[in-house]
């Protein structure tokens, strides 16, 4: 289901979390990992430093039974990430987000949000303070799915019910609707989610790219800067 993930880091808590679910869920379905850096024009001492510093991070973090490839780009970090993820085939883009440090101090909340309007595969959105992923077996057991049976939505239910069966995970599918009067629905779905307990968020979103947050989805934005686990976007053109 998934062979190819680019994982964008630039150092922060945040994107090393992402880190760590990239690792896992190439180990889990065997996928190839490219690891990208956007950098600022450095020296090649530097850029050499840099790439050693990631290849202790991976020694670390356990990575030796993945194959994996690291990419340091220079210039605007979105359009470096979505031209990386078109050259890596990607299946899946990891990307943490609010996330601060690395050579470009670079916020990745933004980069993030932008990243899953525009990224024609799904994005994985991974915030500090989630758990860690696991590293035996599938990294998600209880995955919950909302859905409002929109176009989005009912691609982003296909998407998690094949990545239930291949996890064996339970899928829990609930639906969220926005009342005038009553609970929102990204608050009922963070509800739901923290009574479950899930591992995972599968969500839909629609692409029509720019950087208004209602083309993103209040409920999606809700639960993405809820933090407390893993939101993964599936788009539709």
């Amino acid at each position: 289901m998934i062979k190819n993930i680019l994982c964008a880091i630039d150092r922060s808590p945040s994107s090393l979390q992402a880190l760590g679910y990239a690792i896992a869920l190439a180990a889990w379905q065997d996928a190839r990992l490219t690891l990208l850096e956007v950098i600022e024009d450095v020296p090649n001492d530097t850029r050499t430093a840099l790439e050693r510093d990631l290849k202790r991070v991976l020694t670390a973090r356990r990575a030796s039974d993945v194959k994996v490839e690291i990419c340091m780009r220079k210039g605007n970090v979105v359009r470096q990430i979505l031209a990386q993820a078109k050259a890596s085939r990607a299946d899946l883009v990891v990307i943490g987000s609010h996330g601060r440090g690395g050579a470009q101090r670079l916020v990745l909340g933004s980069v993030a949000e932008k990243v899953l309007r525009l990224a024609t595969c799904p994005v994985l959105t991974v915030r500090s303070g989630v758990r860690l992923a696991r590293r035996s077996g599938p990294p998600f057991e209880t995955i919950l799915c909302p859905t409002d049976f929109s176009t989005a939505a009912t691609k982003a239910v296909a998407y998690a019910r094949r990545l239930a069966q291949e996890a064996a995970a339970a899928l829990t599918l609930m639906n969220a609707v926005e009342w005038p009067s009553g609970e929102a629905a990204g608050a009922a779905i963070v509800k739901v989610a923290r009574a479950r307990s899930v591992d995972l968020i599968v969500m839909g979103v629609s692409g029509r790219g720019g950087s208004d947050v209602d083309l993103l989805g209040s409920s999606t934005h809700h639960v993405i800067r809820e933090g407390a686990w893993p939101v993964l976007t599936v788009r539709t053109l």
